[in-house]
């Protein structure tokens, strides 16, 4: 069967191939009418966490009860974390502020961490603006220059940044530099973002029509829905990333714009020139609070994050109606981050998705599910195992990750099925899995996309001259497509499509699929084996789901040594085998001895019940003579990676929650 592309356009804009550019063209125009030698300072932004128990616990319950707080009618996160308004200064790194500032807020609700990432990095690290080298990793544009979120998000996900502030400090210069001064190891990076629900709104007369990205309108009722979604973003994950139209003065409620509080702009013929970051809402805000050349028909704005120091606006912030034509045009939320822990990043998708194609039969068949796969080169002699799989989508969609650990070949027998997920969201995800143990010089990972609506979508990264992703290429063969699963084409033998206004070249295209690693040792403990649990060095025996039953425990072991006993947490042996394994239960095989740990079984009776909820709270918040070890603390870790922080918090108690209401 011949399989053809089709372009998926949007017909009024999208957030993929449009190099939407931010300026500070606001602040270079004005800075010297209405700046001081106070507001030209760059804050100094170190540390912001308030650590009280009260903040903690709000923290905790922040997911249970989002659908509740997103429903009130204001929302503010500077009520409950130290959030900085940095500085820009004249340069053109609104994007990478907004970004960060993201990336930061949500860091900092996630695991209770203040980081302070560095602006200058990001921004260079996406530039060819070196007198020195060139930069592998460069798009088509200056460090003066303004940029996308989409390059940021880029650079914050392919193993570039983030960088911390002290390793590169903000400059308020762009001049070409060294290339060695972006020659420094990220700390963090972004596991996962979202591309919230797009409002784009068309004045006509007195009426404002509400349109998705295809130019299909929205009730009323479904823009409260969608903006619901917003809000539910911002309560659970933290800030968006947003722009607007900085430079458009009139529509601002003070002539000196640095003293505005509030601004709507109502005319779609302004371009885009900033960045912000939505960080709450009031519902409320009264219609007559905006000033400017014009005036919202409703009542209602969000609170916006500048980048102009606290000097600035309304401590450095201000409110943007709802009504505003841009400001829900495109919007990026950051869901996820991670302190780097993988040994090894296998990419070809170094720029990020940023076109969207789908496959269909000669005869125009199109399908909601469809196929595509990477194929990467490794060292042999490396001992690693592949842990986790990035994908990026712009649909809503379920997927399945297949892995062939020991070769390129795409047969069905060939490939392992790792993970299967629930519908995600559009963005970026990350689905992380039991490591498979890689053992081949080259190997593979395939991906099942089905799509919630008629047609499948993927995405790729493709070279697009005269945009900033003229730098992208792509090597033929390691990127692949099928309709079925059994019948894969290279991507590059599809020949070429337009897109929007641009001519794409698949030869110089991608699929967009990340497979991290991490180097693992050759166990000692040849003992016993598991293809459900994972047996580590140090002797515990972890991923044991609560209620689970000794008999089910054991068919999931592998023994090599047949002589084991089991014991419980008080060392008593264990004669049934139809009661659920605990937390300290011990295993003991030979003359070995193994720990059994149960996720989120803290206090040890096979259950997840409010005394493992309470446990949790108190050890999270360190409340002195609640500290778990041992075990315990291990069953604490619910997303099962290796790391305990406030998300093994949040999960617990949802998985409480959800049980209860059975």
């Amino acid at each position: 069967m011949i399989i053809q592309i089709i372009i998926f356009l949007f017909l009024i804009t999208n957030s993929y191939a449009t190099d939407i550019v931010a300026s500070s063209e606001l602040k270079e125009n004005l800075v010297n009418q209405y700046s001081t030698s106070e507001n030209d300072k760059i804050p100094d932004i170190d540390s912001f966490l308030s650590s009280e128990l009260d903040n903690r616990l709000y923290l905790f319950n922040r997911k249970i009860g989002a659908d509740m707080i997103a429903s009130k009618d204001t929302f503010d996160l500077r009520d409950y974390y130290d959030i900085p308004v940095k500085d820009q200064g004249l340069t053109e790194s609104c994007w990478a502020f907004s970004l960060l500032s993201s990336t930061e807020i949500n860091m900092l609700m996630k695991t209770g961490n203040s980081v302070n990432l560095s602006e200058r990095h990001m921004n260079y690290a996406t530039s060819n603006s070196f007198y020195d080298g060139t930069n592998e990793l460069a798009f088509n544009r200056k460090a003066s220059e303004g940029s996308s979120f989409i390059i940021g998000l880029a650079y914050l996900t392919n193993g570039q940044g983030a960088v911390l502030e002290d390793e590169m400090k903000f400059s308020n210069d762009t001049s070409d530099i060294s290339l060695n001064e972006i020659d420094i190891d990220p700390s963090y990076y972004v596991t996962g973002y979202e591309i919230l629900p797009l409002i784009y709104k068309v004045k006509s007369g007195n009426e404002t029509l509400y349109l998705d990205e295809y130019g299909n309108s929205y009730t009323d009722d479904e823009v409260d829905d969608l903006r619901l979604t917003i809000k539910k973003h911002i309560v659970e994950d933290g800030g968006i990333s947003a722009y607007t139209v900085g430079s458009a003065y009139q529509f601002y409620n003070n002539s000196n714009v640095f003293d505005s509080t509030a601004y709507y702009c109502d005319d779609m013929s302004y371009n885009v020139d900033h960045a912000v970051t939505i960080i709450g809402w009031d519902d409320n805000y009264s219609k007559d609070n905006f000033t400017g050349s014009a005036k919202p028909k409703k009542d209602g704005a969000y609170i916006v994050l500048n980048s102009y120091s606290d000097d600035s606006f309304d401590d450095g912030c201000m409110y943007i109606s709802y009504e505003d034509v841009w400001i829900e045009s495109t919007l990026y939320g950051i869901t996820d981050t991670s302190p780097i822990d993988y040994e090894n990043l296998y990419q070809h998708d170094e720029f990020g998705g940023n076109v969207p194609i789908t496959l269909h039969s000669s005869n125009g068949d199109v399908y909601n599910e469809e196929y595509y796969a990477s194929i990467y080169s490794r060292n042999e002699s490396d001992l690693e195992e592949l842990t986790d799989v990035a994908i990026t989508t712009n649909q809503y969609a379920e997927f399945e990750i297949y892995v062939n650990p020991n070769g390129s070949d795409l047969s069905s027998d060939k490939l392992q099925l790792v993970a299967t997920t629930d519908v995600l969201s559009p963005g970026y995800n990350t689905i992380s899995f039991n490591g498979i143990k890689l053992t081949g010089n080259e190997f593979a990972v395939a991906v099942k996309q089905k799509s919630i609506n008629q047609t499948c979508y993927i995405m790729i990264e493709a070279r697009i001259d005269n945009t900033m992703y003229d730098t992208a290429s792509a090597e033929i063969g390691n990127s692949k497509v099928s309709i079925d699963g059994n019948r894969w084409y290279n991507l590059a033998d599809l020949g070429s499509v337009v897109y929007d206004q641009y001519l794409v070249d698949l030869s110089k295209a991608d699929v967009c699929i990340k497979a991290f690693t991490k180097e693992y040792e050759i166990s000692e403990n040849t003992d016993i084996t598991s293809d459900v649990y994972k047996i580590s060095n140090d002797n515990y025996i972890t991923r044991i789901y609560d209620e689970t039953t000794i008999n089910d425990f054991l068919n999931n072991i592998d023994f090599k040594n047949e002589n084991y006993e089991l014991l419980d947490k008080n060392k008593a042996q264990v004669t049934d085998y139809t009661s659920l394994v605990t937390t300290d239960m011990i295993l003991k095989v030979g003359d070995k001895q193994y720990v059994l740990v149960v996720r989120g079984d803290l206090n040890g009776d096979g259950l997840i019940n409010l005394v493992d909820i309470s446990k949790n709270v108190l050890h999270y918040v360190n409340y002195e003579g609640y500290i778990l070890t041992g075990a315990p603390a291990k069953a604490a870790d619910i997303n099962l990676d290796g790391v305990y922080n406030l998300v093994d918090v949040s999960q617990l108690n949802l998985i409480y929650v959800n049980r209860a209401q059975k």
